[in-house]
């Protein structure tokens, strides 16, 4: 499955994989494994496949999964300042501003 959504070398995605083999499959697709491969059955074309029939879907979501992450860890830094800021123009005296002061952070 790594292989199939393009992230071998992303071991910290992995769980990505576990996810996506545990999706449900439409009612006209079962999964079967066969000298440890597993195959997507079309029982409506009689068919088979190696590749899970919404990996085209999968890939889409993993990579809005993953730029989600980048776009946190970029703006945990100044969700931090703007609430400091926010406290300080609001002259609110909160329990968590007094730790912002300090140099500590605040969780809403």
């Amino acid at each position: 499955m790594a292989a199939q959504l393009g992230i071998q070398k992303r071991p910290a995605h992995y769980w990505y994989c576990m996810f996506a083999l545990r999706y449900p499959l439409a009612p006209e697709w079962e999964a079967v494994v066969r000298e440890d491969t597993r195959w997507y059955l079309n029982l409506q074309q009689d068919t088979a496949q190696p590749v899970h029939p919404m990996v085209k879907k999968f890939r889409e979501h993993l990579s809005d999964v993953i730029a989600n992450e980048f776009l946190g860890e970029s703006t945990r830094y100044s969700t931090k300042v703007n609430v400091y800021s926010l406290l300080l123009n609001m002259g609110h005296r909160h329990s968590g501003f007094s730790q912002l002061q300090n140099g500590g952070s605040f969780h809403i």
